[in-house]
Parts: structure tokens; sequence; C-alpha cells
């Protein structure tokens, strides 16, 4: 099809325009004819709706190392663009790689985009009714800042400009950080606990465990330890009463593994240093800013994000 047929369905099936003296039977109908016909579809059982600048890239990443996900999720950057309209679900499913993973493993859509895109909640909705959404949200002044210092690469303004110039120039990267503004849309379609929401404070404190929350979401085995946080697992214990043979394989083992061990990288980049980068004045009028929606983060998130953030 050369267009998502969700909508066309709805007004085929729901509309009064038919002869029936009581439509509502048939418009009953024909909504539940689509929720069928949305769930036959072997769509994204997963997506990844944001934020930028906040551990997106690394998360997904980590999904992938799950034997239970495919091996490649790819950004769809679908239902944020025209080619919602112009390129259909088909050719959608095709871009994200639904029906070449293996079997059993589910297919997922990580674009940051989608956050701050009003029409994107309805589309998901009305196109995947049961897919699964999560995002990460961060720091709202220190993610913006992190956009600015990712800019200066690809923005000759953000290399020219000073971070409190920048940012007040691009409004819209402020804006992403109203986290609970974008979130007002998506609890139009889904309540709060179909919707996953990460802080990525608390994925830097404990990578691991926030990992197997968001497995646990998504309803796959949540004891798996992805490649790359291997080295910040505790070790498995060792038998109470081991053999001289069994004790002496293990300190072999444990040798050989201390001589193969590379050193870790970072798994983040560094935090922005807001005292570098902005005057008091200049921080303060940027948090402030913030400090409304971050409120109503807290009760969204029931977590007192204020306090959490430092913004009050």
């Amino acid at each position: 099809m050369n267009e998502p047929f969700a909508p066309v369905l709805k007004e085929l099936f729901c509309s009064k325009r038919h002869n029936s003296k009581n439509p509502f039977p048939f418009a009953l109908h024909g909504t539940l004819l689509l929720q069928t016909l949305m769930k036959m579809r072997q769509g994204p059982a997963f997506i990844g709706i944001g934020a930028s600048h906040a551990g997106l890239s690394q998360v997904t990443k980590w999904l992938c190392e799950h034997e239970a996900i495919a091996d490649s999720v790819p950004a769809g950057n679908f239902f944020n663009t025209e080619a919602f309209t112009k390129k259909g679900l088909d050719w959608y499913e095709d871009r994200i790689g639904c029906g070449r993973q293996s079997k059993g493993q589910l297919c997922g859509d990580v674009t940051a985009g989608y956050l701050v895109h009003k029409d994107v909640p309805q589309r998901i909705a009305t196109s995947y009714s049961d897919t699964k959404l999560f995002l990460i949200v961060r720091h709202p002044l220190k993610r913006a800042l992190q956009a600015y210092i990712a800019n200066q690469t690809i923005d000759k303004s953000a290399s020219n400009l000073s971070a409190a110039a920048y940012l007040a120039k691009e409004t819209a990267i402020q804006m992403e950080s109203c986290y609970a503004d974008h979130l007002a849309y998506y609890y139009e379609y889904y309540a709060p606990v179909n919707l996953h929401i990460i802080i990525y404070e608390d994925l830097l404190a404990d990578p691991i465990k926030v990992m197997q929350s968001l497995y646990a979401y998504l309803e796959i085995d949540t004891q798996v330890i992805p490649k790359g946080l291997k080295h910040l697992a505790p070790p498995p214990e060792p038998p109470k009463n081991p053999g001289l043979i069994k004790r002496t394989r293990m300190r072999i083992k444990k040798l050989y593994k201390r001589l193969r061990e590379r050193p870790v990288g970072p798994l983040f980049s560094p935090e922005p240093d807001m005292d570098r980068l902005l005057s008091p004045e200049e921080k303060e009028l940027f948090i402030a800013s913030q400090r409304p929606a971050a409120d109503r983060l807290s009760h969204m998130v029931g977590r007192d994000m204020l306090s959490f953030w430092e913004l009050s």
C-alpha cells in the first residue's frame, strides 16, 4: 500500500455515512476489525522515542546484545516525517527489518526525533497499538549543553557562539528538554504503564539494573547482561568446598582472565561543565525556564525530579 491503511480502515468501518439507522454496532465491529488487522502486522515490538543526547544510542547497542532482540535496531525516522503518508507501513517494516530477524527475536525502532513531533503519538497508536514505547530523560540543561558541544562539529554557529547565545538561538534544543510537555501528547493515547521512562542519571549509576528493568518491560529474559557491561557484573560465587584440582583451575582461569583483560573506556560522554560553559546568571536563567516542565515530569514519573536534578 502507498499509505498507512489504519486511517483508511477507520474511515471505512467507523463512518456514519452508510444507510444503517443504527451505525454504532457497525462502527464497533469496524474498530475491532481494525485492531485485529493491526495486530496481524509484523511491526516493531518496541520504539524508543528519545531524547537525543541522553544515552539512547548506547541503550540501543545494549538492547541489540540481547539474544531476544534483533542484531540491528535502526532509527526508522518514519512517524515524524512525510514517509508516514508517502511510503506506508510496508515500506517502514522493511526499513527496520521486521520479518528479517531470527525466529523469536524482536525488532524495533529507536528514533530520538519522535519525542518532539506532536503527531507521532497518534500515528504510532493507530498503526501499532500494542508496540511498547520507552524514553530516556536527562537533566534538561546538561542535555541541551551536550547538544551544543556535539553540534560544534557540524554547525559553524555552535563553534562561533557561546553556549548561552547558541541555546538562545536554537530554541528547539531547549524545548526538547521540556519532557513533560511532549509526554502530555503521548499520554492522550498511552497509559503511563505502557511508556517506560528511563532516567539518564540512573543509567550512569547502575546501567545493568536499568537495562534489566527495560528487559522486564519488554518481557524478555532479565538475567542477560549485555556484552558491553559484563565487566560491571559481580563475579560468580565460587563453590563452597572446591577440591585442590578445582581450586588450581579457578586460579589459572582468574590469572588468564586478568592477563587478557583490556582496559574498558568510558560508557558515556563526560558530563558538560555547566559552570565553565555558562555564567551563574545564564545558568539560573536557563534552569528557571526548565523548572515548570520538570515539576510536571515529577508527577508523571512519581519522583521529585526538581530535587534530583537540583533545579529547585
